[in-house]
């Protein structure tokens, strides 16, 4: 049922409905088994009245559910790889830089800009700006500016930096933890938008389910509004 949602929605079948979410329920242990059962409306108040029941196994994250609500013209989007899921695939990492501080303010102003750009375009402001090292100032008891990262950003970051000078010293790798943070290869991230108000990779108002799996069941057997 899951391929055949998604591919309603992108042969334009529900491009004239609205989306709203009809019930959340949800059952908490501890991050551990944690489940999620949303309930979806979709319809055009003429031909189609459909009532869906995704099914969220393995939750760890979500944002704005209710926001889903009389969302218009929507999109839905199930990703593997996505900057959502980059702390739950890759090692967390802990980096001393060096060089920061003797960065000129000309060559700082171009860097941050730079480090701006990325933050926008490749991650689509789903990895917040204030991670990045430069308005994040952290630093050890030693005085030496440190970055905290997962391994992906920091593999992006890090090169960027170099141009500038600015060395970074892995100190610590960090792969092991609690379920919910590191070592889900397997997460996906459920992403709902409405491509006339958001970009595909901009976080703006975009409601967002983090899980191991979603089912999707119809719950309605009529699609027309006179047969229900």
């Amino acid at each position: 049922m899951k391929r055949e949602f998604i591919e309603n929605i992108k042969t334009g079948k529900y491009k004239n409905c609205y989306l709203k979410t009809s019930e959340v329920k949800a059952t908490n242990n501890s991050f551990i088994s944690n489940e999620l059962k949303l309930s979806l409306t979709i319809s055009d108040d003429q031909l189609i009245n459909e009532n869906w029941e995704i099914e969220i196994i393995g939750l760890r994250q979500y944002h704005n559910l209710i926001g889903i609500s009389y969302k218009p013209y929507f999109n839905i989007e199930i990703k593997k790889d996505h900057p959502l899921l980059w702390n739950y695939k890759y090692d967390l990492i802990e980096a001393e830089l060096g060089g920061m501080d003797e960065l000129k303010p000309s060559a700082k102003n171009s860097l941050v800009g730079e480090l701006a750009t990325l933050y926008l375009n490749d991650f689509g402001g789903f990895v917040k700006f204030e991670t990045n090292p430069i308005s994040k100032e952290l630093k050890n008891s030693e005085g030496k500016r440190l970055f905290f990262s997962n391994q992906k950003l920091f593999g992006m970051v890090a090169p960027i930096l170099l141009n500038y000078g600015i060395s970074s010293k892995i100190l610590k790798v960090k792969s092991e933890g609690q379920k919910r943070w590191t070592n889900t290869p397997d997460a996906k991230v459920m992403l709902f938008r409405d491509p006339f108000i958001t970009s595909e990779g901009s976080l703006g108002n975009c409601s967002y389910i983090i899980a191991d799996d979603f089912n999707f069941e119809l719950k309605n057997e009529g699609n027309t509004a006179n047969n229900l």
